[in-house]
C-alpha cells in the first residue's frame, strides 16, 4: 500500500528550508531524474510487482535524506558570521555614524575586519598595543588579538548592547584618536628623554593628524580634542603636554592600555 499523499505536505511541514531549497526546479528535477533512473534498474522477477513501489518509496527516503543534508548545510553555512555587511551607511546618517560599510561588532572576524580597515593609520613605533586598546575601548572587546577571531560570544550570547553594527568611517576615526594620543605620548616621552630626532618625527604626526583621512572623513568637531595638544606640542611645552596626559579624564586617557 503506498504512502498517503499528505505525506509530502508532512515533511514538508517539518522542513523549515522546504520552501528555499528543496521546491526550487533543480532539485525537483535531479530527484525526479534520480527516481527514473532507479525505476530504470533491473530487478529480480519476483520483485516485478513491488517494483513501482520500491521506487517511489527509495525516492522519499532519498528526498529526506537530501533535505536533511540540505538543512544541515544551511544550518553550517548561517553559523559563518563575517563582519562585512555589504552595506553602506545611509548619507542621511553619515554626519553621526561615519561612512562606509556598516560592520557586525559580534561577529567573529570583527577584529580583523576593523584593523584592516585601518592599517593605514600609523602608530608610533613600539605602540601596537595601543592600535589594539581601540577596540577594547570603543568596541568594548576584551583582549582582542591581530590574528584570530576576536574573543566574543556569538548573537544570543552577547549583550544585546555590543549587538550593534558600526561604520568603517567611525572605527577608522577611533583608530586615528588611538594613533593621535599615542604619538602624544611618544612626544611627551620622546622630549623628556632628549630624544630630539623622535620628538621631531611624534611632533610632526600630532600637528598633521587633522589633516589625516580618517579625521577628515568625519565631522571635525568629533576630533576637538586634538587641538589643545597640537598647540603644546608644537610649541614644544612638554610640562604640558605631560599635565594633560596625567590628568584623570583627558580625552586619550581611555586609549591608554592598562598594562
Amino acid at each position: 500500500m503506498p504512502y498517503p499523499e499528505s505525506l509530502d505536505e508532512v515533511l514538508r511541514g517539518a522542513d523549515p528550508f522546504a520552501a528555499v531549497v528543496l521546491e526550487t526546479p533543480a532539485v525537483e528535477a535531479a530527484l525526479n531524474d534520480l527516481g527514473q533512473q532507479l525505476m530504470e534498474m533491473p530487478v529480480a522477477a519476483s520483485s516485478r510487482g513491488h517494483r513501482t513501489r520500491k521506487s517511489w518509496r527509495t525516492r522519499r527516503v532519498i528526498s529526506v535524506g537530501v533535505a536533511s543534508l540540505l538543512v544541515a548545510s544551511a544550518a553550517g553555512a548561517a553559523s559563518v558570521l563575517t563582519a562585512h555587511t555589504g552595506q553602506n551607511v545611509p548619507a542621511r546618517f553619515i554626519p553621526v555614524g561615519g561612512p562606509g560599510e556598516e560592520l557586525r561588532t559580534w561577529a567573529p572576524d570583527f577584529c580583523q575586519v576593523a584593523l584592516a580597515a585601518s592599517s593605514d593609520i600609523n602608530f608610533p613605533p613600539g605602540y601596537e598595543n595601543w592600535r589594539l586598546q581601540v577596540l577594547v575601548f570603543e568596541n568594548q572587546i576584551p583582549n582582542p588579538s591581530a590574528a584570530g577571531d576576536c574573543p566574543v560570544q556569538p548573537p544570543g550570547g552577547t549583550p544585546t548592547s555590543q549587538q550593534v553594527e558600526v561604520s568603517t568611517g567611525a572605527e577608522r576615526g577611533w583608530f586615528a584618536m588611538g594613533a593621535f594620543c599615542a604619538w602624544v605620548s611618544y612626544y611627551q616621552s620622546a622630549s623628556t628623554s632628549g630624544n630630539a630626532s623622535e620628538a621631531a618625527t611624534a611632533t610632526s604626526e600630532v600637528v598633521s593628524a587633522s589633516a589625516w583621512p580618517a579625521v577628515l572623513a568625519e565631522n571635525s568637531s568629533t576630533f576637538a580634542f586634538f587641538g589643545p595638544f597640537q598647540s603644546a606640542v608644537a610649541a614644544g611645552n612638554t610640562t604640558l603636554v605631560t599635565q594633560m596626559l596625567d590628568q584623570p579624564h583627558n580625552s586619550c586617557a581611555g586609549f591608554v592600555p592598562s598594562s
